[in-house]
């Protein structure tokens, strides 16, 4: 498993950038693209499967690791591959928690545009729960979400997305 130190920069200014330089990975923060470092140049790289984000000027505030992270969304949302399957609202959100990420809250899934994060392989997907005259939990596949309250959460199962943004 390998691990990358990713640092943030502009496309232009990752070529005075010493510490992006050195370790040769920059996350462009113009579109939020991995980049890698060869041979004098900068090139994107899709679909990274490992990335570390570094705390690095002060940019972040502290090291996360994104495992299995596939895609970013236009809101700057990272996403990971849907690998916990299918689990109930407790084995969902320990999964998540576990890897250092949460699940997304509606207003950063397709539900509120279509290049946001989306659901998993089009079936119901968590989302964050809220709390308003109890608790609340969410589901969205593709525009479409749904809550209910908490006590009505046991024994659902839906599919689990771990996101993170910084």
């Amino acid at each position: 498993m390998a691990l990358l130190d990713a640092v943030p920069c502009i496309w232009g200014d990752c070529y005075s950038n010493v510490g992006a330089i050195n370790v040769k990975i920059a996350i462009n923060t113009a579109d939020w693209k991995l980049l890698s470092y060869s041979g004098g140049y900068w090139q994107q790289k899709d679909n990274p499967t490992q990335l570390l984000a570094k705390k690095m000027n002060g940019y972040h505030n502290s090291t996360i690791v994104i495992e299995n992270a596939v895609g970013v969304a236009n809101n700057n949302v990272y996403y990971d591959g849907c690998e916990g399957g299918v689990l109930n609202f407790d084995a969902a959100n320990n999964y998540c928690t576990s890897k250092g990420m949460r699940w997304a809250k509606i207003s950063e899934t397709t539900v509120s545009s279509t290049t946001y994060v989306p659901s998993c392989g089009g079936s119901y997907t968590w989302a964050q729960w809220t709390y308003s005259a109890g608790y609340y939990y969410w589901i969205w596949s593709g525009g479409t979400s749904s809550y209910n309250y908490e006590e009505a959460v046991y024994g659902k199962m839906y599919q689990t997305r771990c996101v993170i943004s910084f």
